[in-house]
């Protein structure tokens, strides 16, 4: 994972990209998971792709407090 360092504490974004590399392991490495992740981006568009709706619910729950 890349983050700028002006970002680097930004714990959703971490989440998120975290999320993203247990896609890139379960799809079996980058090209099987960059190929999904582009076909949906270009696709259904990058706001609505699963791969990415995915990083966001999974950060959102994760981040969210604990009741």
């Amino acid at each position: 994972i890349f983050v700028r360092e002006d970002c680097w504490r930004e714990r959703p974004l971490i989440v998120h990209e975290l999320v993203h590399v247990a896609q890139y392991e379960r799809f079996g490495g980058i090209e099987p998971f960059l190929r999904k992740y582009l076909t949906e981006c270009l696709t259904v568009g990058y706001p609505e792709a699963p791969l990415e709706q995915e990083a966001i619910a999974v950060a959102a729950k994760w981040l969210s407090p604990r009741s």
